[in-house]
C-alpha cells in the first residue's frame, strides 16, 4: 500500500514539474529578453530604481566610479551588478572634493539644471539619483 502511495506522490510531482518549475522559468527569461536586466529586477511589484540605474548608464563611462548613499539592503543590492564595470563607492569614503577615486573618474552629470557628482541613493524598495 505504501508502495503504491509512494508511486502516486512521485507521479504527481513528475507531472507538475512542466507547469511549476519550466513554465514559470521561460516567462521569466521572456520577461528579461523583452524589458531588459533593467526593468526586470527594478520595474516590478517588490522593487523599483530602473529609471537611476538607466539614467546613470546613459550619463558616465563604464570606467567611473559611481558614489552610493542610503540603505543598502533592497533595490540597491542589484546596482553594482546592474551598472558594471562602473564600480560602486560609499560616498561617505570619498571626499567631498574628489574627483577620482582609485585611478578612475568620480562620475558627474547634469539633471532637471543642476550639476555634480552622481550618487545613486537606496531607499529600500527603490532607487533615487541625487547631485551633490
Amino acid at each position: 500500500m505504501i508502495s503504491i502511495l509512494l508511486g502516486a506522490q512521485l507521479l504527481w510531482v513528475v507531472g507538475r514539474i512542466p507547469h511549476s518549475v519550466v513554465a514559470k522559468r521561460l516567462r521569466a527569461i521572456d520577461s528579461f529578453a523583452s524589458r531588459g536586466d533593467c526593468a526586470h529586477y527594478l520595474d516590478g511589484e517588490q522593487l523599483s530604481g530602473a529609471d537611476a540605474i538607466a539614467w546613470v548608464r546613459a550619463t558616465c563611462g563604464d570606467d567611473a566610479i559611481v558614489l552610493f548613499d542610503g540603505e543598502r539592503k533592497g533595490a540597491l543590492e542589484f546596482a553594482p551588478c546592474l551598472l558594471f564595470p562602473r564600480l560602486l563607492v560609499a560616498a561617505s569614503a570619498v571626499a567631498p572634493d574628489a574627483t577620482s577615486h582609485g585611478g578612475r573618474p568620480i562620475a558627474h552629470g547634469e539633471r532637471d539644471g543642476r550639476r555634480g557628482r552622481i550618487v545613486l541613493v537606496g531607499h529600500g524598495r527603490s532607487l533615487g539619483i541625487e547631485l551633490r
